[in-house]
């Protein structure tokens, strides 16, 4: 009959969690990657020279974390959660704190929660 709701009733809501650590890792990634485009190019006047190295950089660094959440969550777990403890220290501003350090902490928990779960493969 309806095998869709015995699923979902079968396993819970815990199978969710992968797929929201994955969904929230890369819409912050992708957050960080406009950004970080908008305003290298904005910063045209100063050259491309200075500018290039310092986004190819960022990009970078942001798909390695997005890599490292999908392929290795363990790892990807705990780089995320240590970028954000790693913000939060930096920032002294309290907003700075919300809106940099903890999504990056809270995707880290995410991560780590679904391989917790047993829902993510190690």
């Amino acid at each position: 009959m309806n095998g869709g709701a015995n699923l979902v009733k079968r396993r819970g809501w815990s199978f969710l969690v992968p797929l929201a650590a994955r969904a929230a890792t890369v819409a912050w990634a992708a957050s960080w990657a406009f950004f970080v485009i908008a305003v290298g190019t904005s910063d045209i006047r100063s050259g491309l020279r200075g500018t290039a190295p310092i986004m190819a950089c960022f990009l970078g660094a942001f798909s390695a974390l997005v890599l490292a959440v999908w392929k290795w969550p363990v790892a990807g777990g705990v780089l995320m959660l240590a970028a954000g403890i790693g913000a939060w220290f930096y920032f002294p501003n309290p907003w700075a704190q919300m809106m940099l350090a903890l999504p990056a902490a809270l995707i880290g928990l995410l991560t780590l929660a679904g391989v917790y779960a047993g829902r993510m493969p190690r």
